[in-house]
């Protein structure tokens, strides 16, 4: 081979050579690109979740204030509640007690009636 073609294969080669550099080069950019993209993806994911928590945060702090307002409410009709069960379990009891009085007290005259009768008996028998 002569200098001229040994020249024109190197040049070739160095052609090639610059060729597969150029592809390489173009695929790095494509894929900064895509990684970029990818990372532009992933941050406006990372805005989206962090919406979602404040709004999850939002919606706990409400709950938070209804349960806190329920109990409010229903604490201060508590106590009408509670008097009005006492005033039933004690109107119950109440009865209850009068009516064994009562049933005590029939067995008392009961028994006097029976007494009385058993003296009148035995007074004109006598």
């Amino acid at each position: 081979m002569n200098e001229s073609e040994i020249r024109e294969e190197l040049d070739r080669r160095y052609k090639r050579i610059d060729d597969q550099l150029t592809d390489i080069s173009k695929d790095i950019k494509g894929l900064a690109g895509s990684f970029h993209l990818h990372n532009t993806q992933i941050e406006l994911i990372k805005k989206d979740i962090e919406k979602h928590d404040s709004a999850i945060d939002d919606l706990n702090d409400e709950i938070k204030k209804e349960h806190k307002t329920f109990i409010q409410e229903h604490w201060r009709s508590f106590p009408s509640y509670f008097f009005v069960i006492v005033a039933v379990i004690t109107m119950i009891f109440g009865y209850s007690a009068w009516k064994h009085e009562q049933t005590t007290q029939d067995k008392i005259q009961n028994e006097q009636l029976i007494e009385l009768k058993a003296l009148i008996v035995a007074k004109k028998g006598g």
